[in-house]
């Protein structure tokens, strides 16, 4: 982070490139190690924060957006990723037909990196409303894919397995 930083570039920036060249790297077994690691990793931060994110939400904030705010989150988390995925989906071979295209497309959460960044901007402009609209989508997205996650992913599979039970016969 801080050759990044030296350069210029974002932290977050470099410290995903760093996880890319580290996956390359990584063998099986030490993947599977990794994977348990990680997820503990993942509960040990990951849950705190979203504690804490839940503790500063702007409630008032959000209910004077109105009608307008409801759009806002409807529109980014169907046209976010949806139409793009859509769109490139005969450039991917990994996906195949409509459903794979609607289950990658969907999935596409605003997490933990939204926050960094909305406090950023927060920090450098001033503008509240900056928090209270990130706080907002961050809130929608972590709800709408929470809620759907199981459901949708049963449903994928589902079809999933039809499409190459089909595809053997």
């Amino acid at each position: 982070m801080g050759a990044a930083k030296l350069l210029g570039s974002d932290g977050i920036l470099a410290v995903f490139v760093t996880g890319l060249v580290f996956d390359g790297l990584v063998n099986t077994q030490e993947r599977t190690q990794e994977e348990r690691i990680q997820e503990a990793v993942d509960r040990f931060f990951t849950l705190p924060i979203f504690l804490l994110l839940g503790l500063v939400m702007p409630w008032q904030d959000w209910l004077q957006l109105g009608w307008k705010g409801l759009l806002l989150v409807v529109a980014v988390l169907l046209l976010r990723r949806l139409p793009a995925i859509l769109a490139l989906s005969p450039l991917i071979k990994r996906l195949h037909g409509v459903s794979d295209s609607l289950f990658v497309g969907w999935f596409g959460p605003i997490g933990v990196a939204a926050l960094y960044y909305s406090h950023l901007a927060l920090r450098l402009t001033g503008n509240h409303q900056v928090w209270v609209v990130s706080s907002l989508l961050i809130f929608a997205s972590i709800l709408a894919h929470s809620i759907s996650a199981t459901p949708l992913s049963q449903l994928y599979g589902f079809k999933h397995q039809n499409r190459q039970t089909s595809e053997a016969h």
